[in-house]
């Protein structure tokens, strides 16, 4: 009993270290593939093991990317199995990968995390040749991609169009398309279609199966020698299978669906280098990078405005060549005219592969004063690559007729509307007729009455004139105290056209809250005439909103307001209300 025991402990102590020790060195992990000699457009499949690991390995695959392309992966698999008695465990990872050039290429070591332990898998030499051997006994290889460059080489700018196409012998199904990343240029899709059409064609005497896959313009954006990467398909290819040797024509039947297997392939288009020459010699200085041919054109939508009142200035370029990547050079407006940002849209047209299209500008300038104002002459530079000389695009200026705005025009004395409308009720008219005089001794009371009132005329003016004046002061300092209240009243019932109410809202607030005396009010009146009375800050913030909302009125998209334009009008007035 007491030996039975001192087994029990024993192993109780001892078993546990030993499976920790099974654990940490029964770990291995081992790279493997399917083939090490394949051609350029076959596939092999990449598989990392782990041996004994409780969990899936962790692999760092990044460093495959310089030579191989990883078309699918990773897929998972465990295995079980017992072996005299003993179990062992493998888990693995697999990935498919496509050779991106031929020569002897190196699958590295890579670490491999299982759990806290960091393993390394051992390198596999893999030679890819241009050509599979199958294809020895024929030059013309089953599947290709043909890819067309129109010119090798270009000016900076200019547009160069790359087509791919395929042809193949086989009948082959498109699984997936790995476009090229066209670094160093500005790119325009051409034709990319959703299905794929095929048409039989000859190629050197041999038939194929030809499909246009895709084209593009690619306009390059520096200079020297700029490479076109691959395009890429993965693919599978059906190929006929070795026939059975049985002769029954019973099975023969069957034979014609086995008969047939699919082989994946990834085909891959040559790649092809771009050489890119910098522009000659005589750049204008106000060159904005305009590269092919173009005409430019101005126009106005009215010629003969009102002070205040907005006019368009419309800018159109047409023409061919890199639209995408030029803008116009710098436009002087006269400086009595407030211009706002331009709103700009592009028209493009790919017509016979040339990118071709419109550009179009639209300016909201807002003359402040009258008179005849030339609005700028616009040119536009730009290189033309066929004739490899420089051009200029030009447009004559146009002539503005700005007439005196209705609001111009001031009341008498400086007097506001509603201080004239008090005064008329003063005037009285002359009698234009012939009065009939009383031609009796006795004076009537007609008479009499009259000469009292001519005499009160002359004896109270200064009582009515005083009337009057505190009349008027009493009327203005009530319109003062309730002209907050009134707009802000005003402005929560806008429903439409908000910018311009708005606007209207708050001018009519100013005159009243500050007794302006004036009704020519835009941004700039307002921030001369009340300099002295608030803070720079919160008129800053005033003549900002001001020049926004005119923005909103003529252009809403330059404006850069949002929902809030209410709150935004009220939070204004209220800071500046203190001041009154």
């Amino acid at each position: 009993m007491a030996i039975f025991t001192h087994i029990l402990r024993f192993v109780s102590k001892y078993l546990p270290l030993g499976f920790t020790l099974h654990f940490v060195f029964g770990l291995s992990v081992s790279a493997s593939v399917d083939q090490n000699n394949l051609s350029l457009d076959d596939v092999l499949e990449f598989t990392v093991e782990a041996t004994d690991a409780s969990e899936n390995p962790q692999v760092d695959i990044s460093p495959l990317s310089k030579n191989f392309l990883t078309i699918s992966g990773p897929s998972q698999q465990t295995n079980i199995s017992w072996v005299n008695g003993r179990m062992t465990s493998t888990r693995s990872l697999s990935w498919t990968l496509s050779p991106k050039k031929t020569g002897h290429l190196y699958i590295p070591a890579l670490a491999v995390k299982l759990g806290k332990s960091n393993l390394k898998t051992n390198p596999i030499k893999i030679q890819v040749l241009k050509k599979a051997s199958r294809y020895k006994k024929d030059d013309s290889p089953n599947h290709f991609i043909q890819v067309l460059v129109d010119r090798e080489t270009a000016y900076l700018g200019e547009q160069i169009t790359v087509t791919y196409q395929l042809f193949t012998r086989t009948d082959l199904s498109i699984e997936s398309v790995d476009l090229p990343e066209f670094v160093g240029f500005w790119t325009e899709n051409l034709y990319s279609p959703r299905q794929i059409n095929m048409r039989e064609v000859s190629l050197s005497g041999v038939r194929y199966k030809k499909a246009k896959l895709y084209s593009v313009a690619l306009f390059p954006t520096k200079t020297g020698k700029l490479s076109l990467a691959s395009y890429t398909v993965n693919a599978k290819v059906f190929v006929e299978s070795k026939k059975s040797k049985r002769r029954d024509p019973f099975f023969d039947i069957f034979d014609t669906f086995s008969s047939r297997q699919s082989v994946r392939k990834v085909l891959k288009s040559e790649i092809k280098s771009i050489q890119v020459l910098d522009y000659p010699n005589g750049k204008p200085s106000d060159f904005t990078g305009a590269v092919g041919s173009y005409t430019i054109q101005t126009s106005v939508d009215v010629n003969n405005v009102k002070a205040n009142e907005a006019v368009t200035f419309y800018i159109e370029v047409n023409g061919s060549g890199n639209l995408s990547l030029f803008s116009l050079p710098d436009l002087t407006f006269p400086s009595t005219m407030e211009v706002f940002p331009p709103a700009s849209e592009i028209k493009k047209d790919s017509f016979r592969d040339e990118i071709t299209g419109t550009m179009r500008w639209e300016y909201v300038i807002i003359p402040r004063q009258p008179g005849k104002f030339n609005l700028p002459r616009v040119e536009l530079p730009f290189f033309n690559p066929k004739t490899k000389n420089w051009k200029r695009a030009k447009a004559h200026s146009i002539l503005v007729s700005v007439a005196p705005g209705t609001n111009l025009s001031s009341s008498p004395q400086g007097l506001t509307k509603q201080e004239v409308a008090l005064l008329g009720k003063d005037i009285r008219y002359h009698r234009t007729g012939i009065p009939k005089w009383n031609q009796g001794k006795d004076i009537s009371l007609i008479v009499v009455v009259f000469y009292s009132l001519a005499a009160c005329g002359f004896i109270f003016p200064g009582i009515i004139n005083s009337f009057q004046d505190k009349h008027l002061q009493g009327t203005g300092i009530r319109q003062s105290k309730k002209a907050l209240q009134k707009a802000i009243k005003s402005i929560k019932n806008l429903r439409d056209d908000q910018f311009d109410l708005c606007a209207g809202v708050i001018y009519t607030y100013l005159k009243e809250r500050f007794y302006l005396k004036t009704d020519i009010l835009d941004p700039s009146t307002v921030s001369i005439l009340l300099e002295n009375v608030i803070l720079s800050e919160e008129l800053n913030e005033l003549v900002e909103l001001l020049n926004r909302f005119d923005a909103g009125r003529y252009s809403p998209q330059s404006s850069g307001l949002d929902g809030n334009i209410i709150s935004t009008a009220i939070g204004v007035m209220n800071k500046i209300d203190r001041h009154g």
